[in-house]
């Protein structure tokens, strides 16, 4: 039993050494006169066609604040290079692995990587000249996301690759067989618990190259991806509505207990500011109001209300005038049976069907109706004490 296993070993090391014999055969005629620094149909005055691939392994670390991610991807080439044609019938080998640093490779970059590392590489040459560069890359790359509708926002994460010193006459930059981009489809093994991947797309274009002074070919891939905004939901939206739902119940607390009322009204005022500020650490510094933003404007609105609210009814209750305390009371009450259900269903429309119908939208439906009530109460309510005819005496 030693004798056969030692003749398997001594088999196995045999046709390693005589594969890297053919191999070193193979390439070292290839590689005389032949010149790393000229690219293929330099000669001919045609460019090369250079076909790119994704292979995404994972999407991972997407950050609000720097407008970056990470992506653990296979980055793939494809090319022609007719000087390294050889015969695979005398060489018994259709595809030979070749170091990287020995023929010439398309200079594709990553133009939005902040950071790009390697972690694996290889190259195979095939008898027709094609070769096929394979690199294992980790990206941090940058881009621009957009939050308008946070969190029930959508966004592309783009991967932008060029050429750095070609134009588009001697190098031109497509995808694999014109279509087929992304190798294996990312929507389905994609996973994350923050967001959920929708699509992927790409676009090629010319765009200006770093070092040649021409046009260069552009392939920019898209994946677009949904936040899940179950956390900001459950964390922020949901405490400061029922927060804000607590503080309209103010309206129940007799408005001859100053200390009880304004006490409730400012406390929930400031926890309402709080919660703004630990919103604004999650996000960058933006020149525009988001979606969450018009929600804790809408939050900080109802609270302050209750505060002036109370002011007007405490002025109007202490008032000498009777007409003007029974208006106190008629004021007080309407807010009473009105504001907390108004809130309730204002705090349903926002946590289920503001993406659908957008914050302008719902911020209009709720103003509208709100004010529709308060005129409407109130006009009745001045109109019957001061308005109202006085029957006259007999």
């Amino acid at each position: 039993s030693m004798r056969v296993l030692w003749a398997i070993v001594l088999g196995c090391c045999v046709a390693l050494a005589q594969g890297y014999i053919n191999t070193k055969a193979i390439i070292q005629p290839l590689l005389v006169g032949y010149d790393k620094l000229s690219r293929p149909y330099l000669d001919d005055g045609i460019p090369v066609a250079v076909e790119a691939q994704y292979r995404i392994n994972r999407i991972f670390n997407i950050d609000s604040v720097t407008n970056s991610y990470m992506m653990d991807t296979y980055f793939t080439l494809r090319w022609r290079d007719p000087r390294l044609q050889y015969n695979a019938n005398a060489s018994m080998q259709r595809e030979i692995r070749i170091t990287d640093t020995l023929v010439w490779k398309p200079d594709i970059i990553i133009y939005n990587s902040l950071n790009t590392k390697s972690l694996a590489s290889s190259l195979a040459l095939f008898s027709n000249g094609t070769l096929i560069w394979s690199r294992q890359m980790l990206l941090n790359l940058s881009c621009s996301l957009d939050f308008h509708d946070f969190p029930y926002d959508v966004n592309d994460l783009p991967v932008s690759a060029v050429s750095f010193s070609y134009g588009q006459s001697d190098l031109v930059l497509g995808p694999f067989n014109g279509s087929k981009y992304v190798d294996p489809n990312p929507v389905p093994t994609f996973k994350s618990s923050i967001f959920t991947m929708l699509s992927t797309r790409f676009a090629v274009f010319q765009a200006m190259s770093r070092a040649a002074d021409e046009p260069a070919m552009q392939m920019d891939v898209y994946f677009r991806l949904q936040r899940v905004p179950n956390s900001w939901v459950l964390k922020f939206m949901c405490p400061l509505g029922f927060l804000v739902f607590l503080s309209t119940l103010s309206y129940f607390i007799d408005p001859k207990a100053p200390p009880a009322r304004v006490a409730a009204a400012v406390l929930l005022v400031l926890a309402t500011v709080s919660f703004n500020l630990n919103i604004s650490k999650e996000l960058p510094k933006l020149d525009y109001v988001t979606l969450i933003d018009w929600f804790v404007i809408g939050c900080l609105v109802c609270s302050l209300s209750t505060v002036l609210e109370y002011a007007a009814v405490n002025f109007m209750v202490y008032h000498t005038d009777k007409r003007f305390q029974a208006l106190g009371m008629q004021v007080d009450s309407f807010m009473r049976s009105t504001v907390p259900i108004l809130w309730l269903l204002v705090l349903f429309l926002c946590l289920f069907y503001i993406n659908q119908l957008g914050a302008k939208v719902a911020i209009a439906v709720f103003v509208l109706l709100w004010l529709a009530l308060a005129i409407g109460w109130i006009s009745y309510l001045v109109h019957d004490k001061f308005f109202k005819p006085v029957k006259a005496t007999q």
